[in-house]
């Protein structure tokens, strides 16, 4: 069972092992906007239970953007979830401008992956989206939603399914 076959065509490690300097090429379905980026990994901290990763190439770079950087942290929430927070970082290309309504195309195409795994499960709700920031809440305690992103980072969307099934 895909999880997100609407969102995402397939993820392909290009190097690395899922950790710090793994390069994936995500390949998007019709309708997100773009058709794939490459994305680097930075950090992945599972103590802290944050990592930072970047667009690196892609058409959502638009020949204006050098990459896209994102640093996402996964907090306790007060219900016993989860509180994702994330700061996007747009880095333009020289004299470059990036408009609002393409930051808020990159952004939105990030909160429809987020909405594919809430849809698969229904234990994962979103509750705001900002433009350059984004605050998900999820029901799902902080620990086990990390060690979920982070597998799903190694292993891509296609092997969610058997994730969710053991935790």
């Amino acid at each position: 069972m895909e999880v997100a076959p609407h969102a995402i065509k397939s993820v392909e490690v290009l190097e690395g092992d899922g950790g710090p300097g793994t390069i994936k090429k995500i390949n998007f379905a019709d309708g997100i906007g773009f058709n794939y980026v490459k994305n680097k990994i930075h950090k992945l901290d599972k103590e802290s239970r944050s990592y930072s990763d970047c667009v690196i190439e892609g058409d959502a770079l638009n020949n204006k953007l050098e990459k896209i950087s994102d640093e996402n942290k996964f907090d306790p929430a007060p219900n016993g979830g989860t509180i994702i927070k994330i700061t996007t970082k747009f880095h333009t290309v020289g004299d470059s401008e990036i408009t609002e309504e393409e930051m808020k195309k990159v952004i939105e195409s990030r909160a429809q992956v987020y909405k594919a795994v809430e849809e698969f499960s229904s234990q994962i709700r979103c509750l705001k989206l900002h433009t350059h920031k984004a605050s998900v809440v999820c029901g799902l305690l902080a620990p086990k939603l990390f060690d979920w992103v982070t597998k799903v980072m190694i292993t891509g969307f296609d092997h969610l399914t058997s994730i969710v099934m053991r935790n």
